[in-house]
């Protein structure tokens, strides 16, 4: 999932949905953890833009981590109470 997020992310500019992920389906733990990984790498990515001083693509890294965290916080309680149910 990591791969291909960060495929969508180079070529299209854009986060690749769990059903966009090409013949593998993948449990929503999988993506998840795919989109965390992302995360990491485009943090490494914006260090690098950083020493190259281009900051629009640091200010896009920045932008794309902080909508992932914006919709994780969203979806916080949602999520909470699907780990309940499955008594994690």
């Amino acid at each position: 999932a990591e791969a291909v997020l960060l495929h969508g992310f180079f070529s299209r500019g854009l986060i690749v949905s769990k059903n966009e992920i090409g013949p593998v389906e993948l449990t929503v733990e999988e993506y998840l953890g795919g989109l965390l990984d992302f995360t990491g790498e485009i943090g490494r990515y914006a260090v690098q833009q950083a020493t190259l001083r281009n900051t629009t693509r640091v200010e896009l890294c920045r932008d794309v981590v902080e909508g992932i965290l914006e919709k994780a916080r969203a979806d916080r309680e949602r999520f909470r109470r699907a780990c309940e149910e499955q008594g994690v």
